[in-house]
């Protein structure tokens, strides 16, 4: 079963497509889930959620699907090469048998799923003239 704690609303797929809900709260996906969890060994140090909260944050529009990877990196601590991996298993086994229905009625196109995340580019800054123009030619003018 995906997750449904850490929301504002004690049942979160409480507004979902019923097919959709009941997809995701299914007993074969609490089984997948946990297949996972153990492959790809993330039953400790609170990973073992990873799966859950993030498919939750991503039904209920919480992130975008181009952030799924980054989103197991950044909040669970999952190595990239690894939540890339991770997230092939994910769409294939959790949300490939819903895929239409998840793009049809929540918008979410679970191929974007597998875009690897985007490292900031840092932030240049651009330097300042040492001199304006208008003083450099004072100083030309001066002789200088």
């Amino acid at each position: 079963m995906i997750s449904t704690t850490h929301t504002q609303s004690p049942w979160p797929f409480e507004n979902l497509p019923p097919e959709l809900a009941d997809w995701l709260k299914s007993e074969a996906v609490e089984r997948i889930v946990e297949e996972l969890n153990t492959k790809f060994n993330l039953l400790d140090l609170g990973r073992e959620r990873a799966i859950g909260y993030t498919c939750t944050w991503l039904v209920l529009g919480y992130i975008k699907p181009t952030e799924f990877i980054q989103t197991l990196v950044q909040e669970f601590g999952i190595e990239q090469k690894i939540a890339i991996a991770l997230v092939k298993q994910i769409k294939e086994r959790v949300f490939h048998p819903v895929k239409m229905g998840m793009k049809n009625r929540l918008h979410i196109d679970i191929d974007l799923l597998e875009t690897p995340p985007v490292n900031p580019k840092p932030k240049l800054e651009t330097p300042q003239p040492a001199a304006s123009p208008q003083n450099t030619v004072n100083l030309k003018a001066q002789g200088l």
